[in-house]
Parts: structure tokens; sequence; C-alpha cells
């Protein structure tokens, strides 16, 4: 985002993250199934001196193109994503209502929004949802189909040092005017029905005091939640508190609702790689545990 791959210094591989998701759920041996759908385009040579060539992301509607590399605009990743989605209680027998989730970061992340806003098939298998590091652009997310999407369980993680997607203010990325991490997730709360001040939990302190959360839905009864939680040592990365907490916390509040249907969940990754600085997870399912 932003030419990211430019600012870490190097390419952005989208795969780096999958062996983090799973040894997360290491623990639950065979019980836990992964999906990782891949974008298309020209991934690159893996030379660094080609960054500027890397044109492998998703086709996200408010966010096509960074430092003047453009995803192209006839791929309908939205209904390739909705095939993966179909397909796989056909392949896959033991998949059940209930046992389907997705999570996204960074463009992957943005990804997110999009199906959330634009699948009917996704917003109805999916139990809950979560974008890592991503964000959305204001004018998407006023558009009709954000406004009328179905109600879904949310968390939203993002650094507070993010410059990129920043998590208190908005910013002007590639042209395009995204909302803060907190507004992002304030949206997906009215999505879920929830738009008065009272609606919104006590903020909450975990890992240490260095990840601070609050469920934008936590006192409106039978609403479903909206959390959103800002890393205060993290920047755009998944290495705070420590590497690999921001898995377990998606992981944990997946399960948290995974109690209204079957135990469990489905996910996979949804990798951008390139220079789009983004992943995207959409399925697993393994057995409950308590965090």
């Amino acid at each position: 985002m932003g030419g990211i791959g430019q600012q870490v210094g190097g390419p952005v591989d989208g795969t780096d993250i999958i062996p983090v998701w799973d040894r997360t759920i290491s623990q639950f041996g065979n019980q836990a199934i992964f999906v990782y759908p891949q974008s298309t385009g020209y991934a690159g040579s893996g030379d660094p001196k080609e960054e500027g060539k890397y044109k492998q992301f998703w086709n996200i509607p408010f966010w096509r193109c960074s430092v003047g590399v453009c995803a192209d605009s006839n791929v309908d990743d939205v209904g390739f994503i909705d095939k993966v989605f179909q397909d796989m209680p056909r392949r896959l027998n033991t998949v059940k209502k209930g046992q389907i989730y997705l999570s996204g970061d960074s463009a992957g992340g943005m990804m997110v929004y999009v199906m959330l806003c634009q699948s009917q098939v996704v917003s109805r298998m999916v139990t809950a949802a979560a974008d890592i590091l991503g964000g959305v652009g204001r004018e998407y997310a006023q558009s009709r189909a954000c406004q009328n999407s179905k109600a879904v369980p949310f968390l939203k993680i993002q650094g507070v040092k993010d410059p990129f997607i920043t998590y208190d203010r908005d910013i002007l990325v590639d042209g395009v005017d995204f909302i803060s991490s907190i507004s992002a997730a304030k949206h997906r709360a009215a999505r879920n029905g929830c738009t008065q001040l009272y609606h919104a939990g006590p903020w909450s302190s975990e890992a240490g005091g260095q990840v601070q959360c609050i469920n934008f839905c936590g006192n409106k009864p039978g609403a479903k939640a909206a959390r959103l939680c800002g890393i205060t040592t993290a920047a755009h990365d998944t290495d705070h508190p420590w590497p690999g907490y921001v898995y377990q916390e998606a992981w944990r509040f997946f399960n948290s609702q995974a109690a209204t249907g079957s135990a469990g969940a489905v996910r996979g990754q949804w990798s951008s790689g390139g220079g789009s600085g983004g992943r995207q997870q959409v399925v697993r399912w393994p057995a409950p545990y308590s965090p």
C-alpha cells in the first residue's frame, strides 16, 4: 500500500504470513483446514530491483493502483472468492454451517470489506471476519453496497503507529481517502446495528498494556460483535506485541463467535503478494478452545 515494498526496502511476499497462521493453530493437528486463494498478476522475479514492476494484488474497487502499478480492473476477484466458498462444501464434506471464517492482512484486509459488502455468498456463509492491518476507502464505505451489507461479527486489528493505514485519523493513500481504523470498525458496528455511543463496551487492556481493545456493540444485547484492537507498539507489521499475536487474537475472536454455530472454523489465506503488501486469509475449522 502506498509503495509499502519500497518503504520497507524490499518486495512484500504475500505467502510470508502462512507459516505464522499455521503455527497458531498447529495445536489442533489435522482438525484445521486452510484455504489460500491466490490473486492474479505478475508476481515478479523476486529481485528487489524489480519492485516497481510487481503487479500481483487483489482487484480492490477503491484501491486498484499503487505507485503507478495497477491491478487488472477486468479481474473478478469477488466472483473468484465466491466460487472458492461455494466449492469448499463440495470438496470438503466435513464443512458445516458455523465453521467458516474470513480474514485478511493489509490489502487482503481491504478485500475483507469488499467481500462483506459485495458478496452475498460470503456474507451468508461466514460466521465472523477479521481485518488485520487493512482498511477501507471513505467513498466505498459510503456506497450502497456497504450501507446495505449484512451484519457479520467483525474484528479489526491495527498498529497504532501505522503510517500507511492510520489508526485514529483519515489518510490519503495513492489518491484514495481511507477512513481511520477506528472509523472502519465503527462502520462495521453500524452494519451490526450499533450506532449509538452507549452501544460500545468498555476498553480493555491486553498483552501487558500493549493492546487496547473495544467492542463497539458490547452494550447492545444480541448484536453481533464489532471489535477493534489497537496495538500501541506496532506500525504496519504483525510482529507486535510478539510474532503471531495478531493471529492468536483473531483465533480467539473466531472461537468466541463459533459458540453460535458449530464448534470450530474454516480459514484460508488470500495472498496478494508482490508490491501490494497484502495477504488475505479465508477459511479454517478446528475444535474450540479456551484462550
